[in-house]
């Protein structure tokens, strides 16, 4: 009887290891796919690029208060466009869904 109990559970032990490989190797070759392209540094107008992404916002989320205000002597900066983009939105999707799970009260 013991003897199968530690038969299971070397088993058991077993599965999991064999499942967390398998599991690896599909995260490695998720990654290896899914790799972000190359970014091109170019001059890009931070003000710019934020007013844009928070008028992609503003129809959609009415009760939300929208404001860019920023540093006016920065005027450019030298990045990847659409990777800034991309995590700009990232950001404020975490933003957003975090002001409708936990609304600001009113005082």
């Amino acid at each position: 009887m013991q003897r199968k109990k530690q038969r299971d559970r070397e088993e058991g032990s077993q599965t999991i290891l064999s499942e967390v490989t398998s599991l690896s190797n599909l995260v490695d070759s998720f990654s290896k796919f899914a790799q972000l392209p190359t970014p091109v540094f170019k001059a890009c107008n931070p003000i710019e690029l934020l007013q844009t992404v928070a008028t992609l916002y503003e129809p959609n989320h009415p009760e939300i208060h929208w404001e860019v205000t920023s540093d006016p002597t920065c005027t450019f900066a030298k990045w990847d466009r659409d990777m800034i983009k991309r995590a700009l939105i990232n950001l404020i999707d975490n933003a957003v869904s975090v002001l409708h799970e936990y609304p600001p009260t009113q005082e």
